[in-house]
Formats: structure tokens, sequence, C-alpha cells
């Protein structure tokens, strides 16, 4: 087996589940290191458990399922770990998706997606507001439960709250939002919430989607030599669901790196430690 790189997905909160906490191993496989001989991870028949080669010897982690990229692709992936936990939603339940692993190891990939294959932001907000009915003529015919969402979308750095939907310019936030170069506004944390955060609200997940993409490109990058745009924020977007009283709470981690294989030192190291 080749050399492959975990990325681990977390998802809890949902009543009706065996344990209220799982963690799923999505692996992504790096093509240019198939020839080397001696595998850096092991994945057990039963896709439950994986063993991982250290340093010091091998490590053995118990997992609650395995996905292979290279034979699953996210449209898979998600019908196999995520949809069961997005119908909890639709029905008012909560629950949080998280994504962390190494830098480069498909966190946001497997978030947000690609143009040819969408994420799990978009999967999830079309399987909550349904999608068009082709077989009723385009009527708007939904199989969602309500008409809308509200949407917040937040950049955890340095031990700060932002707020990714709104700028120091002034101003509200509308679908059509661009991006600019004002700066991000900083959120104050009354209890649990985000103190008068920005949302947004619609029933299209196609438009939601690409304003949360394009928002979420203001994170914080940094390159390193490990991977040359590497998230240094973690980002969370909450999607409530007013008619049924459900919540979805998707949170792309920053990038976990060893600090010298990196080539991280002064603020940097000292950031990556609290990452």
């Amino acid at each position: 087996m080749s050399n492959t790189v975990p990325d681990l997905t977390i998802v809890k909160d949902i009543p009706p589940a065996e344990h209220p906490v799982e963690v799923i191993g999505r692996i992504r496989d790096y093509p240019d290191q198939k020839n080397k001989p001696i595998s850096a991870l092991q994945i057990n028949q039963d896709r439950q458990s994986l063993r991982v080669k250290t340093d010091i010897g091998f490590r053995d982690f118990s997992l609650d399922g395995v996905s292979l990229s290279e034979e699953e692709d996210l449209d898979g992936f998600y019908k196999k770990f995520v949809e069961e936990r997005i119908n909890g939603v639709k029905l008012g339940a909560k629950c949080t998706i998280m994504m962390y692993g190494p830098t480069g190891s498909g966190k946001s990939h497997t978030m947000f997606g690609c143009a040819t294959q969408p994420g799990i932001v978009y999967k999830s907000l079309r399987d909550i507001l349904g999608e068009e009915d082709e077989e009723n003529g385009g009527n708007d015919q939904r199989v969602g439960v309500g008409t809308f969402v509200q949407v917040t979308v937040l950049e955890i750095y340095n031990e700060e709250i932002y707020d990714l939907l709104s700028t120091n310019t002034g101003g509200g936030f509308s679908l059509g939002w661009s991006k600019g170069s004002a700066s991000k506004v900083r959120l104050e944390v009354m209890g649990k919430k985000a103190k008068n955060a920005t949302f947004i609200s619609g029933n299209e997940a196609g438009k939601i989607s690409k304003e949360i993409q394009k928002v979420e490109k203001r994170r914080i990058v940094k390159s390193t030599l490990c991977n040359e745009r590497s998230s240094r924020s973690h980002c969370m977007i909450i999607l409530d669901v007013p008619t049924v009283g459900g919540r979805l709470m998707l949170v792309d981690m920053a990038g976990s790196e060893n600090i010298e294989q990196a080539g991280q030192n002064g603020l940097e190291a000292k950031m990556q430690v609290e990452i």
C-alpha cells in the first residue's frame, strides 16, 4: 500500500446515532509516493482501524469508518457517512461536522469541493433546501424541509473570531457581495454566541454555496514547505433551519503541521502550536 495522508472528519451531536461522536478517516493518496517501499499507513480490512508508522514505531487507531479518495469520490463519501446526519438536521436535530488533519490532506476540498465535485457545504444545502423536481416541469417542487436557511460564516484566528460576511466599510450584506480589501470585522463572544454576526438567508443551494466559497477565500493563508496555500485559521459555517429548529455546523480546521517540516519560526511557530 502506498503512503497516504489521513483527513479526519468528526461528526457529532445527532441523538438517533449509535454514538454521539463518530470519527471517519478520509485518506488522500499521493501519486508521487506510490513507489516507496515502506507504507506509512496500513488500513485494516474491516475499514474501522488504521496503523500509522511513526519515528518510534507504529500506532493503532480505531475509527468508525475509513474512506479512500481513490476508491470513493466526494459524492460516495457524502452518501455513506454524511447524508444520514443531514437527514437528522432536517428533522430539527443539531449536528457538527469537523475536518481535522495535516495540511494538504484534503480537508477544504472535502468541505467545499470544486467545480466538478461539489463538497459537503453544497450537498448539505441541497439536501436541506431540496432541488427542483425536473419531473414536474421545474415548477420549484422541492423535497427540502422549508423555504430558507440562515447562514453565518466565521473565522477563528489567534483566539479571535471574525465575521467573514462583513467588512469595516459599513453597510449590510446581500447575495452578490464581492471580495474587497477592507479589513474583517472582529466579533465579541457573549455566552456561546458571536455577538452581531452577519447572516445571509436564502432558498437556493447553488447561490448560497457560491457566496460561502467566495468569503471563505478571505481566510488567512500562509505558504509553508508542506503546502503552498495552507489555511492558518479555522472556518466555521453555521446553517440554521428556522422552520424546524435544526442547526448544522461545518468546521474546516486549519492544517496541522510539523513545525520543522513546515519551516516555521517565530510567530508562525507560535501560531502552529495554538492550532
